[in-house]
């Protein structure tokens, strides 16, 4: 996510918050991946997971039976520091 969230950033997640707000940022496991993206619903119950450097790491889009089987969201960033 960077340069948003520069590799070793802190984050808060709020974990009773999983249901996905278009635009807004998420801590989701991906078959084990710690990952932190910008999440975006789509028919059926599919993702779409953003990254602000778009260029290195484009979209990903994901039916609803992947969803089901690979992705849990883990909650809703609601915080993050950055050390520089």
């Amino acid at each position: 996510m960077e340069p948003v969230l520069p590799d070793g950033s802190t984050v808060g997640v709020d974990t009773a918050n999983i249901v996905v707000q278009d635009g807004k940022m998420y801590a989701i496991d991906h078959d084990g991946q710690l990952r932190v993206k910008l999440l975006y619903r789509l028919p059926g119950s599919g993702l779409r997971l953003r990254s602000y450097n778009t260029e290195e790491h484009p979209d990903e889009r994901y039916d609803g039976d992947y969803v089901q089987q690979h992705i849990r969201i883990i909650g809703k960033v609601f915080w993050y520091s950055v050390m520089l």
